[in-house]
C-alpha cells in the first residue's frame, strides 16, 4: 500500500478513535458507570518497535500474503486484521486495564490468615500425636 494511502488511512483510524473516546467518556459520566479504554494504538506501536520481545518476527508484512496460514510470527493476517497472536495480547492488554494486579499489601493480607491456619493445624495436630503417645 503507497505511503500516502497508509497516511490517510491512519489519519481516519486516528479521529475515529478521538471521537470513540470522547462518546464513551459522555457515557461513562452520564450513566455513572466505569468503561474501561485500553490503549491499544500504543500497544501496537511498542509491539512494532519491539516485536521479539512480544513473541514476532514479522510486523509489516501480512501472513496471507506471504503463505503462512497459520500467522506465526507474524502481528497481521493482512493489511488491517491482527493474528491470532496479536489477539490475544490485546486481550491482556484490556483484561489488564480491567483487573489490576494485586499488591504486596493484599497479597500479605490474603496469605497472614492462611498461614496462621496452618500453623495452628499443625499445631493441634502435633498437640494430639504427643497426648496420644504419652
Amino acid at each position: 500500500m503507497p505511503q500516502p494511502v497508509r497516511d490517510g488511512l491512519n489519519a481516519l483510524s486516528l479521529g475515529f478513535d478521538m471521537l470513540l473516546h470522547n462518546e464513551l467518556n459522555t457515557l461513562q459520566q452520564s450513566l455513572g458507570i466505569t468503561i474501561y479504554q485500553p490503549n491499544i494504538e500504543a500497544l501496537f506501536k511498542n509491539v512494532i518497535a519491539n516485536p521479539r520481545a512480544y513473541g514476532f518476527t514479522n510486523v509489516t508484512d501480512s501472513a496471507l500474503a506471504d503463505g503462512v496460514l497459520s500467522g506465526q510470527g507474524y502481528l497481521f493476517w493482512d493489511t488491517v486484521h491482527p493474528t491470532t497472536a496479536a489477539g490475544q495480547i490485546i486481550g491482556e492488554v484490556a483484561f489488564a486495564s480491567m483487573v489490576p494486579e494485586p499488591s504486596s499489601m493484599t497479597l500479605l493480607l490474603i496469605a497472614a490468615p492462611l498461614a496462621l491456619l496452618a500453623w495452628r493445624r499443625r499445631a493441634a495436630s502435633h498437640i494430639t500425636r504427643s497426648s496420644a503417645q504419652g
